[in-house]
């Protein structure tokens, strides 16, 4: 069975429910069945079907989840693209998957057109064109298939990676990272067909897609939202929204909005908040803001989304959680193994001490698109998936995740890892955004920067900041150069841009002539770093 299943239970149910809504049109079940039967069959007619690469360049839409279902139904394999890549980096996507179908909305149609590979025989279709309502028409008496006798271990998605370790590879997801993970979440997290979900993160990340295909199988009512803190705001007061599922920054942009223009906004009954840790103040003010639980959370998409968890009440952030779980991950999910082991000899680590995170899941990755040597690099013969990111278990078996392995800095032979400085910077009264990484240093070989971001209607004091740091830090910790930017350059999902942040920072404070420090930098926007 696949998570098409769960969905038919509630098409048969509940037929004239409320399925999902994009602010000016809503959708019961019955009709987003009837939409989805109807992109299936003209599928199925243009011959698309079992292991059918169907590519979608698609912003988040009623459209997208449509195609999504639809390519489930056919067993095709659907491969969301990062709409965020330069049409170079779509190019080598689309060469190295050969998707059998493109299709694109309006406003994504030339970069798709700019990145496909000449000689390409892929059906392309623009989503609303006569072209694609005619393609639609040409099947209207074709049978659609039912879809749902898929086996676990038949791939469904393909998800090319952010970028952030590297070229984007693309990882294979089979049924069981659905049917074998999502039936928990839904019950940890209190989803029913009473609740309502907030559809925000870019489906093109495995945050987004995981979210909406829970909230689907789960039978709530999903409303989508453009990822912007004001809009967001203004649908969880109008549509009472229960759950939330968002990411540390956009959740210190809606804090921000919601500072300025205060809305009705305790409906919220749980936000799940991933991605990178949520930075303490956040959560503190969040809870008060929203009055709800959390659930804060790691995951990757090679171990199918999600590895850890744990849900934080109100009364327990209120009331003096220590600070220690109150950062922590969680504990790992039902029927999932993690490891600490040493990133060199491989050898397991003690409780309390920082290593690689080692996963064992069935909802693992099946590898990576036609790359079996970068497979095995990271993915054992017994399924132990190395995660490339450094963390600890403590002796209550809670996991800490201390970031990325490529962004730890060793300063003078001391372990410096960059989430520990960052929850210190925007404890700051004027910071909102902060990320650090390593730079080259005469002395200690590397040393931190830090990069940061203003709250609204603050302006930074780069002093003021540094004896801040450095009455809570070692000396040690404490960054060497602050930048100031006017925004966060970020890959998809909403993860901070690293790989962009240590070129400018390696080529700012190059050796052997390090300039003055640095304390203002250029207002660099979304699109010119990613």
């Amino acid at each position: 069975m696949t998570f098409l299943s769960s969905i038919a239970t509630h098409v048969r149910n509940r037929p004239d429910v409320a399925a999902i809504s994009d602010g000016s049109t809503t959708l019961s079940w019955a009709e987003l069945d009837a939409e989805v039967n109807r992109t299936a069959a003209a599928l199925a007619a243009s011959d698309i079907g079992e292991g059918d690469r169907i590519a979608l360049g698609i912003r988040n839409s009623m459209d997208f989840v449509t195609i999504l279902l639809a390519g489930a139904r056919v067993g095709a394999i659907v491969m969301p693209l990062n709409w965020r890549l330069a049409a170079r980096e779509l190019e080598q996507i689309l060469k190295a998957s050969e998707p059998a179908a493109i299709f694109a909305s309006p406003a994504l149609e030339s970069w798709v057109d700019d990145a496909l590979v000449a000689g390409t025989d892929a059906i392309r279709l623009t989503i609303g064109s006569e072209t694609h309502r005619a393609w639609l028409d040409a099947a209207k008496d074709h049978r659609a298939p039912v879809g749902d006798t898929a086996a676990d271990s038949d791939p469904c998605m393909l998800m090319y990676t952010s970028g952030s370790t590297g070229q984007p590879k693309g990882v294979v997801m089979p049924h069981a990272t659905f049917s074998k993970l999502l039936p928990q979440i839904i019950e940890e997290q209190h989803l029913t067909p009473a609740s309502s979900a907030l559809l925000v993160l870019p489906f093109f990340h495995i945050g987004g897609l995981g979210w909406v295909i829970t909230a689907l199988m789960a039978g709530a009512y999903s409303v989508l939202s453009e990822a912007d803190p004001r809009a967001i705001m203004e649908v969880v007061e109008r549509e009472q929204m229960t759950h939330l599922c968002v990411v540390p920054t956009l959740l210190g942009a809606m804090l921000d909005e919601q500072r300025v223009r205060p809305r009705r906004v305790n409906s919220v009954e749980m936000i799940q908040c991933g991605g990178s840790p949520i930075p303490e103040p956040h959560l503190r003010e969040a809870a008060e803001a929203f009055e709800s639980s959390f659930v804060t959370l790691y995951g990757l998409s090679e171990a199918g989304g999600l590895v850890a968890h744990q849900e934080l009440t109100p009364q327990q952030i209120f009331e003096g959680l220590d600070e220690s779980r109150l950062l922590a991950a969680g504990r790992p999910v039902a029927g999932l193994e993690v490891e600490i082991r040493d990133p060199v000899t491989g050898e397991t680590m003690p409780a309390g001490e920082v290593g690689e995170i080692t996963v064992r899941t069935p909802a693992r990755m099946s590898g990576y698109w036609q790359q079996p040597d970068q497979t095995r690099n990271v993915m054992d013969e017994n399924g132990w998936l190395r995660t490339g990111d450094l963390g600890f278990i403590d002796d209550t078996g809670l996991l800490t995740v201390k970031g990325r392995l490529k962004d730890l800095i060793i300063s003078g032979g001391e372990n410096i890892y960059p989430a520990e400085i960052e929850n210190v910077l925007v404890d700051h009264p004027a910071v909102a955004a902060a990320a650090v990484v390593g730079a080259p240093h005469p002395k200690w070989v590397e040393a931190p920067v830090a990069i940061l971001v203003a709250h609204e209607g603050h302006s930074i004091d780069v002093d003021d900041v540094r004896d801040w740091v450095r009455g809570r830090l070692a000396t040690y910790k404490c960054p060497q150069e602050f930048v100031v930017f006017d925004t966060m350059p970020q890959l998809g999902g909403g993860k901070t841009n690293r790989p962009a942040l240590r070129g400018l920072v390696a080529t700012t404070f190059s050796e052997p002539t390090r300039p003055a420090p640095v304390t203002a930098g250029p207002a660099l926007s979304r699109r010119e770093v990613s």
